[in-house]
């Protein structure tokens, strides 16, 4: 797996770690930033990579930073080492 790849498995992970933390379901989520529960599974599996306004939009629905994202993703990766 490319170091890329692993990076958006990572920011997929972190994004689906905060949405079960708020107790919110993919398709809950997914009606809330107006993307289809498709788009957003495809993003939490690390098989998309999402521009910046989609993840500012994905932390406003979670009451959260995108910086968040991206602090788990880069423990996640550390973590993998």
């Amino acid at each position: 797996m490319t170091d890329e790849r692993q990076q958006l498995r990572f920011l997929g992970q972190a994004i689906r770690s905060v949405r079960e933390e708020k107790t919110l379901t993919v398709a809950d989520l997914a009606t809330a930033a107006d993307i289809s529960s498709e788009r957003l599974k495809t993003l939490e599996r690390g098989e998309l990579d999402p521009d910046y306004d989609l993840l500012i939009t994905l932390a406003e629905c979670l009451d959260t930073r995108p910086s968040t994202f991206v602090i788990r993703a880069e423990d996640l990766s550390r973590r993998a080492r």
